[in-house]
């Protein structure tokens, strides 16, 4: 249970297996997932690139794409499992968003033809890493007892992260960018500014734990408190790489170039995505369930910015229960609504859902989708 380690202490199940072939999601808070998806095809007018540019209101653009799969499996209350996860989470100045959608577009300058871009800020980093785990939970039946509830139970995990391959792109200096065109011929050339100073990586460790107790108060009510993945990774023989904005001659068109490349003595650091989450879960009849979520990002990039999550499931579709639910975030004062969809044949089970109906019609900004499929066996 990657949510709450200790609610496997409430399986009826004494062997489970499931494989995610893929978990995928991408934010972002000024563009919807259709602008990205957009941008990315390389399919937008030069017109419809500049109405981009107005949605960029605080200064910065923020994106992340989160992609995930594995298996994990469980014999009674211990499991374990490994995955293969991609973190991308990128932070782009207003004027870094123009220079990618309109590299012939004219920056804040004074003179004709001058363009002056400020990149100060802009940051990309890149994290694929191997996550191996264990779990246990412990339950103690007279320690309920005595608090006069139906469980409690107890659960964490061990992680174990293995790095695959980093990389974190910064704009050096004071991250001005100032280019000018010659008054002849019209061709581009740089003044001042365009490094961008990657430091990267493909070996590390790491470690981190996920921790959280689960008490089902009454058979039809369950309140339960957990942290994931708290912990910390080193990246080893990182090596520092420069590259150098470079305007083709012929056609005006801007990429960069690798400048040069140098072993670097420094240490590289990573810290997973930590989250603290607590909620509420009841029943109603035997066919519907309902639960309240509150989940709070703990690291600096998210701190204070929680989400709420109200969500059912009914199970009055036979082998087919369905899932929804409404999430408010405090980040963008938005709502979401998801959607989810399983198949319970037997042992087989197979679960297929999306946090935002929105993002994954192209309209919202966040586009989540993930699939699960897998074996369950009680005696």
């Amino acid at each position: 249970m990657e949510w709450n380690p200790a609610a496997l202490g409430e399986t009826r199940y004494q062997l489970q297996f499931s494989v995610t072939p893929a978990t995928l999601k991408m934010t972002s808070d000024d563009f919807t997932v259709k602008d990205l998806v957009e941008i990315i095809r390389d399919i937008l007018s030069e017109e419809e690139r500049r109405s981009l540019l107005d949605k960029v209101n605080d200064g910065f653009l923020t994106t992340g794409l989160h992609l995930r799969g594995g298996a994990h499996g469980a014999i009674g209350s211990n499991g374990g499992g490994a995955s293969v996860r991609l973190h991308v989470d990128g932070k782009f100045s207003s004027d870094a968003v123009r220079l990618l959608l309109l590299e012939d577009s004219e920056g804040e300058g004074k003179g004709e033809g001058e363009g002056r871009y400020s990149l100060k800020g802009t940051e990309l980093e890149s994290v694929l890493v191997g996550d191996y785990f264990i779990s246990s939970v412990y339950s103690d039946p007279w320690l309920a007892k005595v608090l006069h509830i139906t469980g409690f139970h107890m659960g964490g995990s061990l992680r174990f992260f293995r790095g695959l391959d980093y990389i974190k792109a910064v704009v050096p200096g004071s991250g001005v960018l100032q280019i000018v065109k010659d008054s002849a011929g019209g061709a581009k050339r740089i003044v001042s500014g365009g490094n961008i100073v990657t430091y990267q990586s493909q070996s590390g460790i790491g470690m981190a734990v996920d921790l959280g107790i689960y008490l089902r108060l009454t058979p039809n009510f369950a309140i339960d408190a957990s942290i994931i993945d708290l912990g910390r990774m080193w990246w080893f023989e990182p090596k520092l790489v420069n590259y150098q904005l470079f305007i083709e001659p012929t056609d005006n068109t801007c990429r960069y170039m690798k400048k040069d490349e140098k072993p670097v003595d420094m240490r590289l650091t990573w810290d997973p995505p930590t989250t603290f989450r607590a909620g509420m879960t009841g029943a109603v009849g035997q066919k519907a369930l309902w639960t309240l979520q509150y989940a709070r990002p703990l690291g600096s990039s998210g701190a204070g910015k929680g989400e709420w999550v109200f969500g059912t499931q009914v199970k009055s579709f036979g082998i087919m229960p369905l899932r929804m639910a409404a999430k408010y975030s405090e980040a963008t004062n938005d709502l979401k609504f998801s959607l989810g969809l399983g198949v319970e044949l037997g042992p087989l089970t197979l679960d297929i859902g999306t946090s935002d109906l929105g993002g994954l019609m192209g309209f919202g900004n966040e586009g989540h989708v993930s699939v699960t499929t897998g074996l369950r066996f009680g005696w």
